[in-house]
């Protein structure tokens, strides 16, 4: 026979069980009932696309809501004790009504069920740009060789490149406004291209080249020329404070900051160095005029 003590016993542990799981789930559908439907207040302003867009609202005081554009959760906010809360970061893909939605979490950071959310559209608009192309030349006709392709734009602003209608990279407009994208190997095949920059918003400038076949010698030259030397670090990143020196017959004729254009040049061959702090330096290349109109030139970081 069990001893009665032993019976009181384990009465009590199943006892402190049953209580342990009545409280455990009925707390928690008691947190999820005292949750209350979230708000969102009138959006003012216009959102940009790509651009943080304040949004705020109402909730259940010391709980958290989620955000979510299109279905797609962008962040979460807390709710103060006021029953207020902000979220100062939406962040728009594209332009166009956009639907925004909020809802009360639980406390296992799931949206609540049994518990409304708050919907609203808001209008998303393209954000301004004076991104342009400024070389080449629009219709310009260039050597099947490398390339590069300039311009300028909003400081900071990233821009996507596109030829012919798909997307090649991308480009950072440098703190001065410019940026620079080099087209190198089989990009440069003979044929008609139009590049066309755009940022979230859609198309900002285009540019139509022709590439064609062979190279102009010095033979047929038309000068005087020009060169375009640029320089390259990371694939198509601009080397910073990047120095160009160019030399005719080993005397040293004009120096310039990439990208830098060498002008009024008589036709034949010249010599080149390109320098930068913290960079190895490129010297002694080699150019011809009018052949090379456009030179890309690439440094490593010392190490």
């Amino acid at each position: 026979m069990m001893p009665n003590w032993i019976r009181w016993l384990v009465a009590i542990i199943l006892a402190l069980l049953l209580l342990l799981c009545f409280f455990g789930v009925f707390g928690k559908m008691g947190g999820t009932a005292s949750l209350k439907a979230p708000t969102l207040l009138a959006v003012s302003g216009t959102p940009v696309v790509g651009q943080p867009f304040g949004l705020a609202g109402t909730g259940s005081p010391n709980s958290t809501v989620g955000l979510y554009v299109a279905g797609a959760e962008i962040g979460r906010a807390p709710v103060n004790a006021n029953g207020e809360w902000t979220f100062p970061g939406a962040n728009f893909a594209s332009v166009g009504t956009q639907t925004v939605e909020v809802k009360a979490l639980n406390a296992d950071g799931i949206a609540a069920t049994g518990v409304g959310s708050a919907l609203t559209n808001v209008n998303v608009v393209a954000g301004s740009s004076n991104a342009a192309f400024l070389y080449p030349n629009e219709n310009e006709t260039l050597d099947a060789q490398d390339f590069i392709l300039e311009g300028t734009g909003k400081a900071g602003e990233n821009l996507e490149m596109f030829r012919n209608g798909t997307s090649v990279g991308t480009v950072t407009v440098d703190a001065n406004g410019k940026w620079s994208y080099p087209v190198s190997g089989a990009d440069t095949k003979p044929g008609e291209y139009t590049y066309e920059l755009r940022n979230a918003g859609g198309a900002l400038a285009t540019r139509k080249i022709v590439v064609k076949a062979g190279q102009t010698t010095a033979s047929n030259a038309k000068c005087p020329c020009k060169f375009r030397i640029s320089s390259f670090t990371n694939g198509k990143v601009p080397t910073p404070n990047a120095n160009v020196i160019l030399y005719k017959n080993g005397a040293e004729i004009a120096r310039g900051t990439a990208p830098y254009l060498f002008t009024q040049l008589d036709a034949g061959e010249y010599t080149y160095t390109v320098e930068a702090a913290g960079y190895k330096s490129q010297t002694n290349l080699k150019a011809v005029a009018p052949k090379n109109k456009n030179i890309p030139v690439y440094l490593a970081p010392q190490k």
